[in-house]
């Protein structure tokens, strides 16, 4: 029985798990959540002011949040011309928007 303990404790332990929260608290924020969920209904790559435009948020802050999913690698940019494109950064980031819908 300890041994099966120890074994959870280093689950719970282990640089996989810390990740794991790491991302859940980038996208704990509301509006970041619902810039994810935009990013993954759009259908296509968003520039910022078309996500503050959807969001009725300014330009400074969507862009503030958006750096924090990028940090977090949830968003990846893609330069055109002078706007950059936000999209999702893998199919991972896609399933935690779906969990947070349920």
């Amino acid at each position: 029985m300890k041994a099966e303990l120890k074994k959870l404790s280093a689950v719970l332990a282990s640089k996989e798990t810390r990740d794991y929260m790491k991302t859940l608290r980038a996208i704990s924020g509301s509006m970041r959540l619902r810039v994810l969920m935009l990013l993954s209904k759009a259908g296509r790559p968003l520039s910022v002011t078309e996500i503050a435009e959807v969001m009725n948020g300014t330009l400074s802050r969507i862009s503030h949040q958006i750096g924090i999913l990028k940090h977090h690698g949830l968003v990846k940019a893609k330069r055109h011309s002078r706007s950059v494109f936000y999209s999702l950064a893998n199919p991972k980031v896609y399933t935690y928007v779906k969990l947070g819908k349920k």
